[in-house]
């Protein structure tokens, strides 16, 4: 489980390394979907409020299903609170911190488990929860975002330039198909559980978008969409020939399915 084992590192890397000063400092970045608030996140969809989460902070969120969606915020603890095999509770009125700042405070007690990352050196809680959609700005929604740029901006890697740099896509070869050009974004925890995939793959052939991997629902004009084996789907514009569009679904499946 390689792959998945390397993406969800990236994923830490991002949401715990990530500062809220760095956010501010460099507003194009957008990475991930940010709070707009400051914003209650409930143990339920209309339920009580768990904790509340400044304004801007970067979470972890599944897709919006009625209006609502998981949240996953993992606050820093103090090294003596790691319990290895016990849980711990965070006391309600407790400020959230990350990377030292303050991102929000809690409103109820919660009980949880603790885990330890980068080298051991810093102890993690993990806080699960759920928000109304509203409480997250719709700019920060990769897939939202992805559409207005296709339909304002067009498919010439040149255009998409800016959407890529704003959600950090890496740019490295993924080996699925030779001579196409590969941008990825991977899913979250929220979403992907503990060891998530890709949540969106931009394909590029001769500098020209001709399709995308997507693991959530996402609705672009003038494009066909391809099922894959076991995880997300692959849609093609078009005006990319049908033969090249089911090759290619062929490869990514046999890609897919390599997953462990």
């Amino acid at each position: 489980m390689k792959y998945f084992t390397l993406t969800l590192l990236l994923i830490l890397l991002i949401s715990c390394n990530t500062s809220q000063q760095e956010i501010k400092e460099n507003s194009e970045l957008i990475i991930g979907e940010r709070i707009d608030g400051p914003a209650n996140i409930r143990d339920k969809p209309n339920g009580d409020v768990l904790l509340e989460l400044n304004d801007n902070v970067l979470i972890d969120v599944s897709e919006i299903e009625n209006g609502w969606c998981k949240v996953i915020v993992r606050p820093e603890l103090e090294q003596d609170e790691f319990k290895d095999f016990d849980e711990i509770t965070i006391t309600k009125n407790r400020p959230i911190i990350q990377n030292g700042e303050t991102i929000g405070k809690m409103k109820r007690n919660y009980t949880t488990r603790t885990s330890k990352g980068n080298g051991g050196r810093t102890v993690f809680a993990e806080l699960i929860g759920y928000t109304h959609k509203d409480n997250i700005k719709p700019h920060t929604i990769i897939e939202r975002s992805f559409e207005k740029e296709i339909k304002e901006k067009g498919r010439d890697l040149s255009e998409l330039d800016d959407f890529i740099k704003k959600f950090d896509l890496d740019d490295r070869d993924l080996a699925i198909k030779e001579n196409v050009k590969t941008f990825e974004n991977t899913e979250n925890s929220a979403h992907g559980g503990p060891s998530p995939g890709p949540r969106m793959i931009l394909f590029f052939e001769d500098e020209l978008l001709i399709g995308f991997f997507h693991s959530r629902d996402t609705q672009i004009e003038s494009t066909k969409t391809h099922k894959l084996i076991r995880y997300g789907s692959a849609t093609f514009f078009k005006d990319y020939p049908k033969k090249k569009q089911d090759d290619f679904v062929k490869e990514l499946n046999v890609w897919v399915n390599s997953f462990d």
